[in-house]
């Protein structure tokens, strides 16, 4: 583990990663076909992080291109909450329980922007392993492009914390189906008053399936249910970002 000019060699699983020296404790949290993630602290600040390695990041122009758009994005967006990321013309895609950190204080962190693209763009990419958090919209006509299917899979999340369950189980496009159009399932006179009429108010309206219906994050977070839960000074925008290259065709050096 010899240090040179401020990063050192470590092994940890099967691979071999090099480091800035100031990262230690290296566990592996997950591997994967296109990036290893792992978990390790920074000892400037005590705190501990999470260090993703992209494994062939050059391999081809697709490769080349997502590895851009992934240090674009996570260098843009320091503060990754659904309403901060789409205050900035982003659509994250891919909200499930695997992409949401909580810490020791509770503080809730999105992550995981390899699906992330600018809402403005119809990116044709749908990730069936996730079907069950997917909005009707993007389940029937493959629409990528509104940030409010976001919402609906806050709203897939915030059901399973109630029901205990994973809100939609289907295993194909059509029993996908089949379960939102069965969504109305009325809970019993006793579960209603166990749970706080708010937070099922709430979950209908993250739930909405005509996506037009369903609210913005600002409007989300805005929802009576939330409101001993949260702290509007901590809940910055920033502008929007435009980058005419987030969705251009390169070949590979021009994308290094």
């Amino acid at each position: 583990m010899a240090s040179e000019n401020g990063w050192y060699t470590v092994a940890c699983g099967a691979r071999r990663y090099s480091l800035p020296v100031r990262y230690h404790q290296l566990t592996l949290i997950e591997n994967g076909g296109f990036s290893d993630i792992m978990r390790a602290q920074d000892t400037a600040t005590g705190d501990y992080v999470a260090i993703k390695k992209l494994l062939r990041p050059f391999d081809n122009e697709l490769y080349a291109k997502i590895t851009y758009r992934k240090l674009k994005l996570l260098t843009y967006l320091n503060h990754p909450i659904a309403n901060f990321i789409h205050s900035a013309g982003i659509t994250h895609c891919d909200i499930t329980p695997d992409n949401i950190e909580i810490d020791d204080e509770t503080n809730v962190t999105i992550c995981n922007f390899d699906l992330a693209h600018n809402a403005s763009i119809d990116f044709n990419h749908r990730c069936w392993t996730r079907r069950g958090y997917y909005a009707p919209e993007v389940v029937t006509k493959g629409d990528t492009s509104n940030p409010k299917r976001d919402i609906w899979s806050v709203g897939c999340i915030m059901g399973e914390l109630i029901r205990r369950k994973i809100t939609f189980q289907g295993t194909d496009i059509l029993t996908v189906l089949q379960e939102i159009f069965n969504l109305v399932d009325i809970p019993d006179i006793k579960t209603l008053n166990e749970i706080c009429y708010k937070s099922i108010d709430l979950l209908k309206c993250l739930l909405s399936f005509d996506y037009r219906q369903r609210p913005t994050a600002v409007e989300a977070i805005a929802h009576p249910f939330l409101n001993e839960y949260r702290y509007p000074d901590e809940e910055p925008t920033v502008a929007r970002m435009i980058d005419e290259h987030f969705d251009a065709d390169y070949g590979v050096s021009k994308w290094k």
